[in-house]
């Protein structure tokens, strides 16, 4: 069978998705391609004795590498962010990003759900 399976909702389309298990709390680098433009993401986990509150924090390291920090995302139930967050553009088209991390109780290592949407054509993109 050969087949290509396309997902839509609303003005967005998923262009790639994925699960995979960290090894421990080294960064981790995703490179995606779309339309012949490259965009590389490094995710860091950092833990906050003094706060139990999760967050997110992006760091712009140049025009195409965005650093995506968790903070205190150690539950073993996961967390995730409800809206998608807007990233920038890629391939001339509004860039977005959704996640679900688990943490695997009793280690450092995390498992990541991730999903990566393009939206209308970006004025000025």
């Amino acid at each position: 069978m050969d087949g290509q399976l396309s997902i839509k909702q609303g003005d967005k389309e998923l262009i790639a998705t994925g699960t995979f298990l960290t090894f421990g709390s080294d960064q981790i680098e995703l490179t995606l391609k779309y339309k012949d433009e490259i965009v590389k993401l490094l995710f860091e986990f950092v833990t906050d004795e003094t706060s139990k509150d999760t967050g997110l924090e992006f760091q712009s390291l140049n025009t195409t590498t965005l650093k995506v920090i968790y903070k205190n995302h150690n539950h073993t139930l996961g967390s995730f962010n409800i809206e998608p967050y807007e990233l920038g553009t890629i391939g001339n088209r509004l860039f977005y990003f959704t996640y679900f991390v688990t943490h695997i109780n009793g280690t450092q290592r995390k498992k990541i759900d991730y999903s990566f949407y393009v939206g209308k054509e970006a004025q000025n993109g």
